[in-house]
């Protein structure tokens, strides 16, 4: 067999144990089963820029600003949460419009953008400019006699060369190569390979990007209105465990102190609630350690291991 579908087949089992396994031990059984429906607020990808979103308009670029030194720029100086602020996108909980690759909103700073950069494997890409035209929507009574403007944006970077490739030779690719691992994660349909794929590229590359991104796109914006307490306490769980590995990565967005009091709400109970922090602590320790095999094998680096054992 080769090495990347032992890797797949292990990152499977373990995210089979993080989502299973530990919800089991406190949780009533009916909690216990992942959902393989996990709400999700907004779309996947990115919308073609409109009239109605923020522009940049080509004359006043996002980019025209001081010159900086990149590697200078230290991803806790950034103000995350603001940036959300800023397009209007705080409901359920906050928004990070560059998690969800929104680059086509505009208007990203150059210290953001390098901010991002340090903390993940693919570049982000954001709208430079824009081409708009009219265009007959065939309905009349819109816009002017049924023309309307319409705005296609202009990315900075053309697509990446992966981003047409089938998952199948994405998992391939993935054995040894980090961007293949984000858009294996972001390709699968099943949640355990999405996971495990993000596992490996934060393993192959030391950026804990890919979890962030994974869990913004799959788990952010947990809905308690409505919903059973067995798929709230789901999401949330999973939620607090990509955070609390992220942070012990140094990811100056994660903040799983936030999560916790939304957890403890929906089990109700204190003693459920401390279980399952006792809980959540194991998964993201046998995450970690997770990790730290897979870098080992795959690239010698020890930084993982470091970071939990130093």
């Amino acid at each position: 067999m080769r090495k990347h579908l032992k890797l797949v087949t292990l990152s499977v089992a373990v995210v089979a144990g993080l989502l299973g396994t530990y919800l089991m031990g406190y949780l009533p059984k009916q909690i216990a089963e992942p959902t393989a429906d996990i709400a999700q607020v907004t779309p996947d990808t990115p919308v073609l820029a409109q009239t109605t979103q923020p522009q940049a308009s080509g004359k006043e670029s996002p980019h025209q600003e001081p010159a900086i030194d990149q590697e200078d720029v230290d991803p806790a100086s950034i103000d995350w949460a603001a940036i959300g602020e800023r397009y209007h996108l705080t409901a359920g909980g906050g928004i990070d419009p560059m998690l969800r690759g929104w680059g086509d909103l505009g208007g990203f700073t150059d210290k953001e953008i390098a901010a991002y950069n340090k903390l993940h494997v693919l570049p982000f890409n954001q709208k430079v400019d824009e081409v708009c035209y009219d265009r007959d929507t065939g309905m009349p009574h819109v816009g002017d006699n049924g023309i309307t403007e319409t705005c296609d944006a202009i990315m900075e970077f053309p697509d990446h060369e992966y981003a047409d490739l089938p998952l199948e030779k994405l998992l391939a690719l993935s054995e040894a190569d980090a961007a293949a691992s984000v858009f294996a994660s972001r390709k699968a349909e099943d949640m355990p390979t999405k996971i495990g794929m993000a596992l490996q590229a934060v393993a192959l590359s030391e950026k804990s990007g890919p979890l962030l991104e994974l869990l913004e796109r799959n788990f952010r914006g947990v809905t308690v209105s409505g919903r059973p307490k067995e798929e709230i306490a789901n999401d949330l769980f999973n939620s607090l465990v990509f955070e609390k590995v992220a942070e012990v990565l140094g990811d100056p967005r994660a903040k799983p102190q936030l999560m916790e009091p939304f957890l403890e709400d929906a089990l109700g109970d204190p003693n459920e609630f401390q279980q399952a922090l006792d809980h959540i602590e194991k998964a993201v320790s046998e995450t970690l350690t997770y990790m730290s095999e897979i870098q080992r094998s795959a690239t010698g680096s020890t930084h993982i291991w470091e970071l939990t054992n130093g």
